[in-house]
């Protein structure tokens, strides 16, 4: 389950008691509840500190993973030299120039202290424990994730350079308009299923995602039941057989939980 655009409303909440209530029926029929995000894992339980019972996480956009019974099965951090050597880029690079850097690591989250005050203000929203350092050289945590934002739509320009000067290395990830989440190469939400899929004995017949944008198009594609949202990017739609009947605003993930609980059939996409 995708978060931003998929689950949560714009304002990003969601309806509480309803969910609990599918949570519930959830648990005790043994159905795993996977949050999938390429957020940071500590905003992440705090979106659902009220909500009781079993949630995994898929978070960094996999490169964090962690059952329900808090056990950790993956945790995937930039090697110190890789780090080092794409933090240099970021610093003299002006394929880089104009962006946000933010480091997310296992124990907090890193920003230069020469971003204004309004992209440090939004990314305490998103980011538990945000330091503002003065070098991101010098941060001395490990690194999930770089990520990357920009006032323009278009990043492809940057994609490209880290797909070419990092190949084997890094793979950068859309994180939605103007951003790029910077991973180690192979991981990704898709990867976090597969994971899931494995230790839980399961096969994709047997599994149901839920996205709205580019970096859920793996996922999605990973799973028997890919499910786009109403209000998602054409690109998206264009690889599922399923969307929901409702978009983000009205609760359209919670209607087709419970389309899915009930074994009701699911609203088909006419390709």
């Amino acid at each position: 389950m995708d978060m931003d655009g998929t689950f949560l409303r714009d304002d990003k909440t969601f309806d509480e008691p309803r969910f609990q209530k599918q949570l519930d029926e959830m648990n005790a029929r043994h159905i795993h509840f996977v949050v999938s995000s390429g957020n940071q894992f500590l905003h992440l339980k705090e979106i659902f500190k009220d909500i009781h019972g079993k949630i995994s996480y898929i978070a960094e956009n996999g490169a964090f993973v962690m059952t329900g019974r808090d056990e950790k099965l993956e945790q995937s951090f930039i090697k110190p030299n890789v780090l080092k050597r794409f933090v240099h880029e970021l610093e003299t690079n002006s394929i880089f120039a104009g962006g946000n850097h933010i480091l997310s690591g296992e124990h907090g989250a890193y920003i230069p202290d020469n971003e204004s005050a309004e992209d440090i203000k939004n990314a305490k929203y998103y980011y538990q424990d945000l330091h503002i350092v003065h070098n991101l050289e010098n941060v001395d945590d490990n690194i999930y994730k770089i990520s990357l934002g920009w006032d323009s739509d278009d990043v492809s320009t940057q994609m490209r350079f880290i797909d070419q000067q990092f190949k084997g290395l890094l793979r950068g990830t859309s994180s939605g308009r103007g951003g790029i989440d910077v991973l180690n190469d192979g991981i990704s939400k898709a990867n976090g299923m597969e994971i899931f899929r494995k230790h839980w004995n399961l096969t994709r017949d047997n599994m149901a995602a839920f996205g709205d944008s580019g970096n859920d198009i793996e996922m999605l594609k990973a799973c028997k039941y890919g499910i786009a949202m109403k209000n998602a990017a054409p690109e998206v739609k264009a690889i599922v057989n399923y969307e929901t009947v409702h978009d983000n605003e009205h609760d359209g993930t919670l209607d087709t939980i419970d389309r899915i609980l009930k074994g009701e059939p699911l609203h088909r996409i006419e390709h």
